[in-house]
């Protein structure tokens, strides 16, 4: 892995920012003139062009998890956004459950392609963006008719203890599998060669 990748990843991932960025001040604008349309699929298909370079780079020279995981972020997140902007009946205040399961996604694929197993920390992290995009999409969409906030009264509670519970569960799991654990030297190979970058 050479500073000159990692230099190119960082310059992929801002402009793949400024892309995502713009692509959702287009589509805020009300207008559906042609140029505003060009204007969004313009900044659509170079976010997602900036994503698969960033993924290729990834998988075939720095190796890192985040540059992965940003790489698939953006090419979903401008999938997603092209698909709402052309044929998706649906608003992005409908829709945006899809982004929280797609992020808990590309979150457990990264930790799988990094270290090649389950690491706890991740795995806690991706299924909590997954769980709350399907426990939002339930209402988002309608498949419950009932109003959230009628199901949150009684179901809110029933999740926080949940969730203790499940940290508990983790914790002694964690307990007889250390493979499971995210252990500082896992931190100096992910992050230890940006130190010298700065």
């Amino acid at each position: 892995m050479t500073q000159k990748s990692l230099k190119v990843s960082h310059i992929l991932i801002a402009f793949s920012f400024i892309f995502l960025a713009l692509a959702c001040v287009f589509l805020s604008i009300e207008n559906n003139s042609v140029g505003m349309q060009l204007l969004i699929m313009s900044s659509i298909m170079f976010q997602v062009i900036m994503g698969a370079l960033l993924i290729g780079i990834s998988v075939g020279i720095t190796r890192k998890a985040s540059h992965l995981f940003m790489g698939l972020i953006f090419i979903g997140y401008g999938f997603m956004i092209l698909l709402l902007n052309t044929c998706l009946p649906f608003s992005f205040r409908q829709f945006w459950p899809v982004f929280s399961l797609f992020t808990g996604i590309s979150v457990l694929i990264s930790s799988i392609f990094k270290y090649k197993s389950f690491k706890l920390v991740y795995g806690v992290l991706g299924i909590f963006f997954v769980g709350m995009g399907l426990w939002f999409g339930l209402f988002s969409f309608r498949i419950v008719k009932i109003p959230y906030k009628n199901v949150f009264s009684f179901v809110g509670p029933a999740f926080v203890i949940a969730v203790i519970l499940l940290l508990i569960i983790f914790f002694f799991i964690q307990q007889k599998h250390k493979e499971l654990i995210f252990r500082d030297d896992d931190v100096e190979k992910e992050y230890g060669a940006l130190d010298s970058e700065f």
